[in-house]
């Protein structure tokens, strides 16, 4: 269907609707990209990477952004022709493809009286609110947390099996990370990204060449990072948050390009 096509119009700026945009950019289609949030790969960039990385694929690839837009609905009769946005503008697109996340489906919890909120809630055992019952994966809300990954669903999925066959095992959350490449642009982030300015960030950055790292770090722990087009150390750096490395003795040093990471190991 790409093929013949002309232009196409993504629902969603995640790691997924991106890398779907990139390979119909390679069909030679005209991309449009639409995230209801202000910025794209809300969950793996800040404000300042994001930004970053919206104008270099603007200016290599041609893509264009409608960011904090929401989608009214699908146009046309019997064939899309676009996508028609709250504020009136209709996106015009041969193809239209949502890759809008996920939502957990509650009806049958729900219908037995399970607590939801969001997912459906469970403890440190995965155990619902109703004994004997657990959840794991994308349907299940930790800590107020639907995590949407698959190495917190395979974390959850092992202690709510442990338990449901009689052991005694607890989850106690998992560090998100994620790790993507788009059209040769590389992307790793890990933690607490930090894009309400939270807490300290230790950042170096270089805009003529599409670069950002972003070390976070509370009260001398390392607990989260952002890397755009510069991901030296990301295995090193990735283990550290997940050791809630101190890293008081590198604050001065970790943004040097002459830092060896091997040090936070």
């Amino acid at each position: 269907y790409a093929r013949e096509s002309k232009t196409a119009v993504i629902i969603g700026a995640g790691p997924i609707g991106l890398e779907t945009a990139a390979a119909l950019t390679k069909l030679k289609l005209k991309v449009t990209i639409i995230e209801a949030l202000p910025r794209l790969l809300p969950r793996q960039l800040d404000t300042a990477a994001a930004g970053l990385m919206k104008k270099e694929l603007e200016e290599k690839f041609g893509f264009s952004f409608f960011l904090n837009s929401q989608c009214q609905e699908i146009t046309g009769n019997g064939k899309a022709t676009g996508v028609l946005l709250a504020t009136g503008q209709v996106i015009p697109g041969d193809l239209i493809i949502v890759s809008a996340g996920i939502r957990p489906k509650l009806d049958l919890a729900k219908a037995i009286g399970l607590k939801t909120e969001r997912g459906i809630a469970v403890d440190e055992h995965m155990e619902t609110s109703r004994s004997g019952i657990y959840a794991a994966g994308d349907v299940a809300e930790f800590n107020g947390m639907v995590y949407g990954l698959w190495p917190a669903a395979q974390q959850q999925g092992e202690v709510a099996g442990v338990n449901m066959a009689g052991g005694k095992q607890e989850y106690g959350g998992t560090v998100p990370s994620n790790a993507l490449s788009i059209l040769g642009i590389n992307v790793m982030s890990a933690g607490d990204i930090d894009v309400e300015g939270k807490h300290q960030g230790l950042v170096k950055e270089d805009k003529a060449n599409y670069t950002y790292r972003k070390y976070v770090v509370s009260n001398d722990i390392l607990i989260g990072t952002v890397l755009l087009n510069d991901i030296r150390g990301g295995g090193e750096i990735m283990g550290a948050i997940r050791q809630k490395k101190n890293v008081l003795p590198y604050k001065d040093a970790i943004l040097q390009d002459s830092f060896d990471f091997k040090s936070l190991s």
